[in-house]
């Protein structure tokens, strides 16, 4: 194999502790580029919207249903003493055969049901989140439904990666771990972080079906619009070596130059690089691990072990 032309200047880099280079490149044989298994295809424009996995668990629905049920007969409550004290104030007014003391207590019982049905949103919103607690009355009355008659499921889904403070979730995609069941399921919203926080937050979903408590599932959460703008290359084109982050491109045939890039966002396995003006040409997308190690060869036994596709 014919050695690559930057190697000595490498070497003697790496002995001096200078920085590795941002550019390097490497010329092979036609048969060279076979044995590596070398694939190439051209960057391209990406318009697509961000996506997160998250690991996820069943829930038990018990304690939402009740705390929905409370709510409700809350709010019925605090209707209906709204009322009487409304009636009782206007026939007071009239000078009606009403005692100002009758007044005074359909008052303090419209402000005291008012008061446990505050609270009752306020347990809604710290348990389970604003969705849950500004849910309309129909709507919670068909989630209630559901989850009792076993045709819904509470998911517990802990994201990998927070979500973006301007993420709006469009679709829920959950999978049993051995890929037998698969559902798109409804978001409902970020969980307040009061039990078991985690880092990158939890969001509560609802599936379509009955399943058993505890459950493991996976979950992926992609938004309602596309919001990931700009020149892409497949994630396996990415290298990493001493900190850095590399890409080859084939400029001209059989003739691989390194160049460093910062990949962002990685979206339905492409890597977003950031800050790219220009579409880069064909990019190695297979084999870009053993190129660099073509480049390298044995001057540096340990740097393989720090590239990663």
């Amino acid at each position: 194999m014919n050695s690559a032309r930057m190697r000595p200047v490498l070497i003697l880099l790496a002995m001096v502790g200078i920085a590795v280079p941002a550019f390097a490149d490497v010329e092979l044989e036609a048969e060279q580029r076979e044995s590596l298994g070398i694939r190439t295809e051209p960057a391209r424009a990406i318009d697509a919207p961000r996506s997160w996995p998250a690991s996820a668990q069943v829930l038990d629905s018990a304690p939402l249903v009740t705390a929905l049920g409370e709510l409700r007969s809350a709010e019925t409550a605090a209707a209906a003493s709204r009322a009487e004290a409304a009636r009782s104030e206007q026939l007071y007014r009239e000078e009606t055969n009403i005692a100002r003391k009758t007044l005074d207590a359909a008052r303090a019982q419209a402000i005291a049901d008012e008061a446990r049905l505050n609270t009752a949103r306020a347990t809604l919103l710290g348990t389970w989140g604003r969705a849950i607690a500004l849910m309309p009355a129909a709507q919670r009355a068909k989630l209630i439904d559901d989850l009792l008659n076993s045709r819904a499921s509470l998911v517990r889904a802990e994201q990998l990666l927070p979500l973006p403070a301007d993420a709006s979730v469009g679709t829920v995609h959950v999978a049993t771990l051995d890929s037998r069941g698969e559902w798109n399921a409804e978001w409902l919203g970020t969980l307040p972080q009061t039990t078991n926080p985690t880092l990158a937050g939890t969001s509560l979903l609802k599936v379509p079906a009955g399943l058993p408590v505890g459950q493991l599932l996976e979950v992926t959460l992609t938004e309602k619009r596309a919001s990931v703008h700009g020149t892409s290359v497949p994630a396996s084109a990415v290298v990493r070596y001493r900190g850095g982050e590399w890409v080859y491109e084939e400029r001209p045939q059989n003739h691989f130059v390194r160049r460093e890039v910062r990949a962002g966002a990685r979206v339905q396995g492409r890597a977003l690089l950031a800050g790219d003006s220009k579409t880069p040409p064909n990019v190695v997308t297979v084999g870009a691990r053993s190129l660099l190690g073509a480049e390298l060869g044995a001057a540096e036994p340990h740097d393989e072990a720090d590239a990663s596709e």
